[in-house]
């Protein structure tokens, strides 16, 4: 049966820095399809290409080129030629040209995602958004700080609009951070909603303080929860998997990255009571020295290959465990809660958006391994349903849903704009 499409003539002009690389690439590319399957016509603009997606158009390679050794000239003049935290900052100051894009001017509406490392600049953001709505998706708070992407442990800063920034080596008052944040507020302050209107994908994302506070939507991420059945594609012997016993399992683009806190997983897993259990990890890890002080069996999987491997790997688990000390929408665990594993996690960030705490998942109240590991022992004693956990992680991030709140955003803004349009 063909597919509706009662949103045919609605254009919608996606911009990110790329259709592949890192996870905000992943998931833009996911609804720029879940919004054409929705009926609407998406072209998703990216300063790099390397999909074979037709929705994807690539900008100038020269000018993505030349925008990207700018910022970052930029960055380090500005730094006392010091190149440390070079890529944890952004500042928007230089771009693509990408406002004058075909399929940008085509638009009815120019959807933001992420834009950092010379693919936009603030310039040409209010240039678009001065000729049609413009929604930014927030994939991490940059649109909220100066320059950071991730607010440093113990930085005040932002409440003062920044200055003084501890990723710069000789911060300042009028430092870069203080001036990046001046420009942005300024250009918040121009362009009220509808013309520029922000998405989070957590709550706790859109409730952070900052510049976008108290004008920001939530819509979480596409996830493709159809790839993760709870059936295993692939057997424990093809994995490398025991084969017997249960699964904890945890998986990282990197674990041992600061952020996902893996001291604070080892501890926990030391801690269980449940016997016949196996740790699983898979991605990359710097320090397999880390493995050493694991007193229960456990496998290291290296990174994983595709889609195909991930699923069936958390549909092995029993318990798909989150140890970080902050996460936007920490895919894993909609990964492992697809698949019909049990989600337990710490809590702060976009946690409480994927887990009714008790009910398809537990939430820590606390950092203690004491309780993660009690928790992780009642999910293995007592596992919730394996079907509803996958259907509970439909109902809230399957594309149809997704796209959905999307597009009535979408008419939404695009009948405001036309009427303060009109009314000016």
């Amino acid at each position: 049966m063909p597919k509706a499409r009662p949103y045919k003539e609605m254009k919608v002009a996606i911009i990110n820095h790329s259709d592949t690389r890192g996870g905000a690439s992943v998931v833009t590319l996911r609804l720029a399809s879940a919004l054409a399957d929705a009926g609407a016509e998406v072209t998703l603009l990216v300063g790099r290409k390397e999909s074979d997606s037709p929705l994807v158009v690539q900008g100038s390679s020269l000018r993505r080129e030349l925008s990207f050794a700018a910022e970052h000239l930029d960055i380090v003049l500005h730094n006392r030629l010091s190149r440390t935290n070079l890529f944890k900052i952004s500042t928007g100051r230089f771009g693509m040209g990408l406002s004058r894009h075909k399929a940008v001017e085509e638009a009815d509406i120019v959807v933001l995602a992420w834009v950092n490392q010379g693919t936009l600049s603030l310039g040409e953001i209010r240039r678009m958004a001065r000729k049609k709505p413009v929604v930014w998706v927030m994939h991490d708070r940059w649109c909220q700080t100066g320059v950071c992407h991730h607010v440093p442990d113990g930085c005040q800063r932002l409440k003062a609009g920044c200055g003084f920034c501890p990723l710069l080596r000789h911060g300042s008052a009028a430092d870069l951070s203080h001036s990046v944040y001046q420009a942005k507020r300024r250009l918040y302050g121009e362009l009220p909603p509808p013309m520029l209107s922000f998405v989070a994908v957590s709550r706790w994302l859109a409730e952070a303080p900052g510049l976008t506070q108290g004008r920001t939507e939530v819509i979480p991420n596409v996830f493709p929860v159809e790839s993760y059945p709870v059936t295993p594609a692939m057997s424990r012997q093809d994995l490398g998997l025991p084969e017997q016993g249960r699964l904890v399992v945890m998986g990282a683009a990197r674990l041992d990255d600061p952020v996902k806190n893996f001291p604070l997983a080892i501890t926990t897993l030391n801690a269980l009571r449940e016997k016949d259990v196996t740790a699983v990890f898979f991605g990359n890890l710097r320090d397999k020295s880390l493995l050493d002080g694991l007193r229960i069996p456990h496998r290291w999987l290296g990174p994983l290959g595709s889609t195909r491997e991930v699923a069936s790997v958390m549909s092995h688990a029993t318990v798909v465990l989150s140890s970080s000390r902050f996460e936007t929408l920490p895919t894993t665990l909609i990964e492992g809660m697809s698949a019909g594993a049990v989600p337990v996690t710490t809590g702060h960030g976009g946690q409480s958006d994927i887990i009714d705490d008790g009910t398809d998942g537990y939430i820590a109240p606390d950092d203690e391994a004491a309780t993660l590991a009690m928790l992780t022992d009642r999910a293995l004693h007592s596992p919730f349903d394996r079907v509803a956990q996958h259907e509970a992680a439909a109902r809230r991030f399957a594309a149809p849903v997704t796209a959905r709140r999307y597009i009535a955003l979408f008419q939404r803004l695009i009948k405001e704009y036309k009427q303060l349009i009109t009314k000016s």
